[in-house]
């Protein structure tokens, strides 16, 4: 993808988020995504690659995590700094709640 364009997915270590970080990435879209703890993020990482190695048959997989957490405003700018566009979920809901550009298609 020329002129790549960088996407925040929320919610980064949930099910969704972490779907579309792998749909995102093979797309070939720089990714940065939300956590609420970094200790986690080596083994996501993991979980991730694995995915997309499975899934997509792809190996590039680079993800820029943030610590944010939606019940707080710390982090949040730092997090969409750079960003084309969001990709956002909140777990405490049954509704999933998604915002991306038209020009992205994605199965999230």
């Amino acid at each position: 993808m020329e002129n790549k364009k960088t996407v925040l997915v929320t919610g980064g270590s949930g099910f969704i988020g972490s779907h579309c970080i792998i749909q995102l990435a093979a797309a070939g879209y720089d990714v940065k995504a939300t956590v609420r703890d970094l200790s986690r993020t080596n083994k996501l990482n993991q979980i991730l690659l694995n995915g997309l190695e499975k899934h997509e048959k792809k190996s590039d997989l680079s993800v820029d995590w943030q610590v944010a957490n939606l019940s707080s405003d710390e982090g949040w700018d730092k997090a969409v700094e750079g960003c084309e566009t969001e990709n956002s979920h909140c777990r405490s809901t049954q509704i999933q709640i998604v915002i991306v550009a038209p020009s992205i298609s994605c199965c999230c």
